[in-house]
Formats: structure tokens, sequence, C-alpha cells
């Protein structure tokens, strides 16, 4: 976490040797996001991410990103959400009555309403 050039490295390195068929989706999921945010600032993180975000784009990756909104400041939630095209929430209503909302996502059509989850196993 503390060398972000690191995990580009690494990142990049590994690019290089994924293969997929043509046409098949590809998904990265960043699941370091809060402790990025923790240890690097929102200003670090943005930074971080714009460079990140266009390259997995440019090997036809869709970006996802894991992160504990109640961690972070609102401001440095905001800060790195809106680099993304998307959006989703899950909210805990009650005790064990999990929600799913789409916030937002850019050309792609979606349902606007909440969708109830499933209890967790």
């Amino acid at each position: 976490m503390e060398n972000l050039t690191e995990i580009n490295i690494a990142l990049a390195s590994t690019l290089r040797t994924i293969e997929s068929p043509p046409g098949e989706p590809r998904r990265c999921c960043i699941q370091i996001i809060s402790d990025v945010l923790l240890q690097h600032k929102a200003l670090q993180t943005r930074k971080w991410l714009a460079g990140l975000i266009p390259e997995l784009k440019s090997h036809g990756f869709t970006t996802l990103a894991v992160a504990d909104p109640g961690m972070h400041s609102a401001e440095e939630v905001r800060a790195i959400l809106d680099l993304f095209d998307g959006e989703v929430s899950i909210q805990e209503k009650k005790e064990g009555e999990r929600s799913l909302r789409v916030k937002r996502m850019t050309d792609q059509e979606y349902v606007e309403n909440e969708m109830p989850l499933g209890r967790p196993q």
C-alpha cells in the first residue's frame, strides 16, 4: 500500500500476460481503495486512479472499486467515485435486510429502483 508505483508496475506486468478470447468481458475489481485512501488521502488516491483506470480501459477492462464510505469523509469518497463510470451502493435497512441501488452508470441502462438482496450465506 505504501508504494503505489510498485502496484502499477506489478499490474502492468500482469496485463501484458493476460489472454482472453476476443469479445469476452473483462473486469477488474480494486478492493484496496479504502486502504489507499487511509494511507494516501484523497488527492494522491485520485491521481493514482486517474492514471490506472484509463490504462485498464485501454486493455478492455471495466473497472470496479470496493470502498467503505463509513471509513472516510464524504468529500474523500466523492473525490474518487467520480472517476468511475458508475456507482452502486449496498444499504442495510434493518438487521438482515439489504438492498442494492445503482446510483449512476454511464452509457448503460439500469434499474433506478432499489432491489432487495438475499440474506448472506
